[in-house]
Order: C-alpha cells, then structure tokens, then sequence
C-alpha cells in the first residue's frame, strides 16, 4: 500500500511539474510574439538582410514542428505548401480534433465512457391494435392476459453518440445554393461527363443528371424479360456476411460484384440529427454472399462502385428506391443505370400490400423484427441484431424479383408489356436527381394548410418568423428541423402567443435544447406579432383547398375503405376485393352487352340507392356568402342603371315639352307623354292650329315684343315654368312607380327637390 500511493503522489507531483513547465513555456512564447516588431517597425526592420534570414529560419523551423504535429493528429494536408487561409483552416481542425481528444480521455478518467460498445438503451413503445380505442380499461386487461402480444417495438439508440460528418472529408454544405455533384469520373459511359445546370419550374437553378444519357438510351436486355425458374435463397445462416469498413475489403467486394448478372442493395438511413440525413449503412447480397458497408467510415471512397452500379449488364434490384437513389447521389456520388424495382412491380400485379415486409412474408415465409425500424444506425460497432435486421433486406430479394418477373409474364398471357412497363418505371425512378431542401416564404403555409387551423395576421407572422427562424438554425448546428422545433410545438407556439417567456418553454414538452438556447429571440419574435394589427387572414385557396379535399372525401369511389380497416404497419389498397366490387362489375358487364334483362336485385341494393341519393356536393356557410356576394352586386348595377335610364328619358321628354310650349308655332315638335296629362289635353293643339293659319294668311306681319323668341314676360314665364314642373314631377313619378315599384318610390321626394333646383337654377 504505501509502494502504491508512493507511486501516485510521484505521478501527480511529476504531472504538476509538467504543467509549471508547459506554463512557462506558453508565457515565455506569448512575451517573445508580442517583443515582435510590426507594421512601421517591421518594415524598418526588413531593411536589413539579417533580420530576414533569421525571420525564414524561425518561420521554416515553426512550420515543420506544426506539421509534426498535424501529422501525429493522423490529420491529412501540408502546412508548408498552403496559403494563409488553407493554413489557417488546417490549424483550426487540428485544434478542434486534439481537444475532442482532450475531452475525452478526462471524460473516461472521471469514468464517463462516449463510446459504449453495446450499452445501447430501448424505449419501448406500445403498439395498440385497431379499434381498441374504443375498448374499455377491464376488456383490454382481459384480452392483454388471455392472449400474448408481440412484444413492443424498441427505438434503439445510444447516448452522446458524436456526430460522423464531423470527420467527413467533404464538408456539409447547407446554404441555399444548388447542390453539386462530386462525380469526378464517369465509367460505362456514352457520353463524356458535363455538369450542366437548368432552371426548374420553381425558378431554381439545379445540376442535370450526369447519366441521363445513358439512361435514356438504356434497354433490357432479353434475358431480363424471359421466364426462367426462380433461383432459390441460401439459408442466412450458411450465407457468409462480410462487414466493409477498409478499403482493402472494399476492392475485394468490388472485384466479388463484377463477377454476377444480379445484385440486391438496400440502404439505411439517419435524418434526425442532421440537416439534409446522411447514409449510414449499405447493404449488398448476391446469391452467395451478403456484405454490410460503412458508409460513415468510406464514404469518400466508395464512388469506385460506379462501375458495377452504373454497367448496364449487371442488374441492381431495389425496393421502394425513390429516396435510395436520392442519398446514393448526395452522400456516396453513385448512380444506377438498370434496375429492378420490386414496388414497381407488387405494385403492377396490384397486390393488396406493397411493402417489404409482406412480399417476405407471401413469398419467402419470413416475418421481419420490426423492433430495429427506427433504430440509430449511426451506432458503432454495429450490433448483431442490427446486422441481422439489415442482411434480411437484401438477402431475399433477388428470389422475390425472380417470382415476381414470372407473375408479370403469365399476367400478360406470355408477353413481356407489363415487365417492360416495370422496368420503364425503374429507369424514371433512376433518373431522379437530389435536391436541396430551399425555404421560401410560403414554406410555412404548407404545414399551415395540413394542420388546418384558423390563424389571424399575427399567429400568421409568428408561425412565418418561428418557421423561418428554425430552417436558419437548422442549417447552421446541421440538425433536422424536428429536432430544432417539432411542427406540433411551433404550431403550439404561434397559435398560443405566449406574453412570457416561460409561457414558450409552456408550450414544448419537452424543451428542445436549441430553443432553450435562443429563448430571447423567439420570445421578441412573438413580441413583434403580438404589435401587429388584428385582422382575421382567411385564405381563399385554403377555403376552396378544404372544399374540394372534402367533396372527394364524399364522392370517391373507395368509400367503403376506413382507416380502421388496414392492419397496422400496412398499406391501405382501393383494389381489395369486396362483395360490392364483385357486383358493380357483373352490371358493367351487362351494360356493355347491352341485354334488356331486368337487373339482379341483391341485399345491396337499398344500400347503394340510398348511397346514391346522398351524394352531393357540400359547400359551406362562408362558401355560400362569398358566391353570393357577385349576384347581390349585379342586382345593384341594373338597379342603378335602370333608375339612370329613366332618368335621361324624363330629362328628354322634359325637354320636348318645354320646346313645344315655347315655341307652339313650330310643328315639327312631338309630344310623346302629352296624352298622359290630364290639365292640358288638347289645348296646345288648338293654338297651334290657330297660330299655323294665321302665319299661314301673312307670313310678313310684324310680330309684338310678347310674341318675339326669348322675349316673354316675367309673370308669364314663372307660371309656364310652374306647370312645367308639375308635369315633369307626375311623369316621373308615374314611370318610376311602374319601373321599380314601391320601394324605388320612395324616393320620390328627394327626386322632386332636385328637380326644383334644377329648374329654378336654370330659369334664373
């Protein structure tokens, strides 16, 4: 005992005195850099040739200590033949990597280990079958007790895992600019590589497919499209399983695959924890062989796969490749030119389920784990059970492809049109190019349209600035929107408007740590909303959106298929057979021979008349308002115009009677509404008979001041302009009352005073 703490007692005072001298070494550094001459004195000092020898010596000296060490820090690059800035960058991940390091050899000093083994922890999720909703609490523990459930589904994920694209020789770029591909080389091309880029409907500019080309070209080969015995799977037991993480076993796997027709590849994937997902794992099977490759450990290297995956004669199966050939692009730079994809075809022969999990089921007889579905894959070393879970992906395609070609044949009674038509589909699944995701401005209104709730203008702001605000933090710590701020929580957030800032961390549960982070900048976010004025924002493409998705909801054909109908963890298919589906196409039959038998009456029948009957079209109160508001506003307009019209007609006739009365001599003026009057029926005529004979006698004769055009008396003028006013108001108001009836008469004194005015203005 005491040979030990003897020991101890002299490592630590060993260790102290190394840190004294690691001290005075860094002071007596930092006074001998200040000591250095700079700006006017150092140019003073330049002038001399010997200050400039010893200053090369010291520079050339310190650059090769640096490059020792960058080198000890197994960091690749050369201090010596870089710029300022390369320099520079190359120092800071030094620094970074031997603190990293620091870090954690303290932390497994105090007895925290980073990296466990196979110390991984499960939460268990409880998995309810449908309808048991509606289940109470004593019948669920009773069928609980009486009968074993699977057991529940384990997320597997580990603690304080560090992040891979940390030590990622590529960078992770995630601005707003197009994504470029890092393909240098081109094997088993036609056409020399070009990176060209073209603008999208969007108005974005993104990179052309560097196989498009050759894609566009590609044909099945014969035997690809003949039917041939299915080959039989390997026990996975007897299979051997090669783990690819050097490069040495990654050229012999190379050299492996060059040697078969037919390969099956599968990936897994991690989107949480970073921005734009990275590819963890890459599983390949042929018929003797299953290989699992780290894509993290070479992922820069694994580009040389591009000539087994891009020959046209080497067939790749896949399942559901959409997002696969997406994140081959973007993490791995590999493309796929011939491919099989086993959707493609379940989905041709309009199987009732698409997935994975059924075809092995139909086809192989093997039920997956689904424990491991939403496992981290990021864990390293890999643990068995994940290794397994990942073999089983591919190990069994190539014979679900091989049963599948044949029941796509005898389909098509012998021909090759409907397998033709699968592997079209696959080459256009091919041709997909990745894009980065992009935030615009109405990035948020997609979230707001799904969640469908009524927001005015400042929940409308908040949810645009909070939105905006977690795309901007995602993309600088490199970690998924989800996990920045879930969409319930932002919802939550913008909807609530919380005064406080513990009303935010109210609103989340549990607290994400990056909001805890920028607590203050979203609670001034919310600040500037709430300052906002208050007006109720209703869309009305988010009204007719809502409409028209209920009015298919009602008039779709499959109304028979209920979400609660589709087992879990499978998809929901229209084509399923029914007993409705079964009678619906014996009466199209009939129709189309067009037989006058009278038609099958079943048990069905009251049901589907009474089905018919319903069916309509809904629309809304608001709806309604909104269509209604057009035909208010036309009965307006002919209102309006129709008062006008009368308007200038009575003005018109006005106007002739007033000439005619002035001038009774002249016998071209009519009187259209003169027989309306009822004060001077035939008067005017008799003048102007008597007037007519006597100008007739002697057109010469002198006339008298009274008589004179513009020259009557004042007396005789007011009275005549007295009754013309009285005519002109009974007119009026007899054809306005006849027109518009008793509600338009109502403005029969308001029309009066104005012709008042009217007159008295202009006899004045």
């Amino acid at each position: 005992m005491a040979s030990s703490e003897c020991d101890v007692t002299e490592d630590g005072e060993a260790f102290e005195s190394f840190i004294k001298d690691a001290y005075a070494a860094i002071t007596g550094g930092i006074k001998a850099s200040n000591s250095l001459p700079c700006d006017k004195n150092y140019k003073y000092y330049s002038c001399f040739p010997t200050f400039n020898e010893i200053l090369r010596k010291q520079i050339g000296t310190i650059s090769k200590n640096m490059q020792n060490i960058i080198e000890k820090a197994q960091i690749a690059g050369n201090i010596i033949q870089r710029d300022v800035d390369e320099r520079f960058d190359l120092i800071l991940e030094t620094n970074d990597f031997l603190l990293d390091r620091a870090g954690s050899l303290m932390d497994e000093e105090q007895g925290i280990n980073r990296n466990p083994t196979f110390k991984f922890t499960a939460k268990k999720a409880t998995s309810s079958t449908n309808g048991s909703w509606n289940q109470s609490v004593g019948t669920r523990k009773q069928t609980s007790e009486a009968t074993p459930s699977r057991e529940a589904v384990q997320l597997l994920t580990t603690g304080n895992i560090q992040k891979p694209q940390i030590n990622f020789e590529d960078k992770v770029d995630n601005s707003h600019k197009p994504w470029e591909p890092r393909i240098k080389d081109k094997p088993n091309s036609l056409k020399p590589l070009a990176l060209q880029t073209e603008c999208g409907e969007d108005g974005f500019e993104y990179f052309c497919h560097p196989y498009e080309f050759e894609l566009d070209k590609f044909e099945p080969c014969e035997n690809q499209l003949q039917k041939e015995k299915p080959v039989m799977y390997k026990p996975l037991e007897k299979t051997p399983l090669i783990f690819v993480d050097k490069t040495e076993v990654l050229e012999t796997m190379l050299c492996d695959l060059k040697k078969y027709k037919e390969i099956a590849v599968d990936l897994e994937h991690h989107g949480y924890r970073t921005f734009q997902g990275i590819t963890c794992l890459m599983q390949i099977s042929t018929y003797d062989t299953d290989y699992l490759i780290d894509t993290l450990s070479l992922r820069s290297k694994l580009h040389v796969l591009n000539e087994v995956f891009t020959n046209p004669k080497i067939l790749k199966v896949f399942h559901g490749a959409d997002s696969d050939i997406c994140w081959l692009q973007k993490d791995l730079s590999l493309y796929i030119v011939n491919m099989f994809d086993t959707y493609q075809a379940a989905k041709q022969l309009q199987l009732p389920f698409l997935s994975l999990s059924y075809l092995l089921k139909k086809f192989c007889k093997v039920d997956p784990n689904k424990h491991f579905q939403l496992a981290d894959w990021r864990i390293r070393p890999l643990p068995e059970e994940l290794q397994k879970y990942a073999r089983e992906d591919t190990h069994y395609l190539l014979y679900i492809k091989d049963v599948l070609r044949n029941d796509l044949i005898d389909k098509a009674n012998g021909q090759s049109n409907i397998l033709k038509v699968v592997y079209h589909n696959s080459t256009y699944t091919c041709k997909k190019v990745y894009i980065k995701p992009i935030w615009t401005e109405n990035s948020y209104m997609s979230m707001f349209r799904k969640f469908r709730r009524n927001l005015n203008n400042r929940q409308l702001y908040a949810l645009k600035e909070i939105h905006k605000w977690r795309d901007e933090t995602a993309r600088e710590e490199d970690e998924s929107c989800s996990y920045v701020l879930p969409n319930h929580m932002l919802l939550n957030i913008a909807e609530v408007l919380p005064r406080e800032m513990q009303g935010i961390l109210a609103c989340c549960n549990p607290i994400p740590p990056l909001v805890r982070q920028n607590l203050l900048k979203i609670h001034k976010m919310i600040l500037k909303a709430r300052d906002q004025p208050l007006v109720t924002h209703i869309l009305e493409e988010d009204i007719q959106q809502r409409s028209v998705q209920s009015n298919d909801l009602i008039s779709s054909e499959s109304w028979n298929v209920a979400t609660h109908d589709v087992p879990s963890g499978t998809e929901a298919q229209e084509n399923l057979p029914c007993l409705l589906s079964a009678i619906e196409t014996g009466e199209k039959n009939s129709n189309l021979h067009k037989a006058e038998e009278k038609s099958i009456v079943t048990v069905f029948e009251d049901l589907k008349m009474k089905h018919k009957k319903s069916l309509g079209i809904f629309v809304s109160p608001f709806r309604r308002y909104k269509l209604t508001i057009s035909m208010i506003a036309e009965e307006a307009k002919k209102k309006v115009i129709c008062i006008q019209d009368i308007k200038t007609e009575k003005e018109e006739d006005f106007s002739t009677l007033q000439a005619a009365q002035e001038y009774p001599q002249n016998s071209t003026v009519k009187l259209p509404l003169q027989t309306k009057i009822k004060e001077e029926p035939e008067e005017p005529q008799q003048e102007t008979s008597k007037n007519e004979q006597r100008y007739a006698g002697n057109s010469k004769e002198v006339l008298t001041i009274g008589q004179m055009y513009g020259r009557k008396r004042k007396r005789q003028l007011y009275h005549r302009s007295s009754n013309h006013k009285k005519n002109f108001n009974f007119l009026l108001n007899y054809d306005v009352y006849n027109c518009l009836g008793n509600d338009i008469m109502k403005t029969k004194k308001t029309l009066s005073l104005g012709v008042e005015w009217f007159l008295f203005y202009f006899y004045k």
